[in-house]
C-alpha cells in the first residue's frame, strides 16, 4: 500500500493509468517491500488502487456511484419513497440485505484489490436488481381488496 500512495503522488489529478500500478512499483517500494509480492504487485486495497491509477479523478467517480447507490438504497428502504408509496416489507428486506453483502464486499475490497472475480458483480447487479424492481413496483398503482370487495360465487375457486 505505501507503493501504491507514492504510486498516487506521481500523478494525483489523474493517476498513472489504469492497470499501470505493477510497472511503477518497483521503482516506488522499499526495498524491504519488494519481497511482499510472490508475482504481480498488487495494491490491495481497492479504493487505493482507484486513487492511484486514476487518481483524484477516478476516485471521484467512485465516491459519486458509491454515494448514488446509497441513496438509493436509502430511497428504497425509507418507510415513504419519493412517490409517496409505502412498499412491501418483502421488497425491503431483499434491498437490505443485499445492501448488507454489498457493503461486506466493499470491505473486502479494502483489502483486496481484484476486482474481477465473480461475486463482486454478482452482488452489485443483485442489488441494481433489486433497486430496479422496488422502483418499478412503487409506480405501480396501489389497490387493496378488502374481503368484502372480492367478488363471490360464480363457481370459482380462489387458490
Amino acid at each position: 500500500m505505501q507503493a501504491g500512495w507514492r504510486t498516487f503522488l506521481v500523478s494525483p489529478l489523474i493517476g498513472v493509468g489504469w492497470g499501470q500500478f505493477a510497472f511503477h512499483f518497483p521503482v516506488l517500494v522499499d526495498p524491504l517491500g519488494l519481497q511482499s509480492q510472490f508475482a504481480w504487485p498488487v495494491v490491495n486495497n481497492f479504493p487505493l488502487q482507484i486513487l492511484c491509477e486514476t487518481g483524484l479523478a477516478g476516485c471521484a467517480v467512485l465516491v459519486a456511484g458509491t454515494g448514488w447507490l446509497g441513496w438509493k438504497v436509502w430511497q428504497a428502504v425509507s418507510p415513504q419513497t419519493a412517490v409517496g408509496q409505502d412498499l412491501g416489507v418483502e421488497g425491503r428486506l431483499r434491498v437490505v440485505a443485499l445492501a448488507a453483502a454489498t457493503a461486506g464486499v466493499g470491505s473486502q475490497l479494502m483489502t483486496f484489490s481484484q476486482y474481477n472475480l465473480p461475486h463482486i458483480w454478482v452482488t452489485l447487479g443483485l442489488l441494481a436488481a433489486a433497486l430496479r424492481a422496488e422502483e418499478v413496483e412503487s409506480k405501480k398503482p396501489r389497490t387493496s381488496l378488502r374481503m368484502s370487495d372480492r367478488p363471490t360465487g360464480g363457481g370459482a375457486v380462489d387458490a
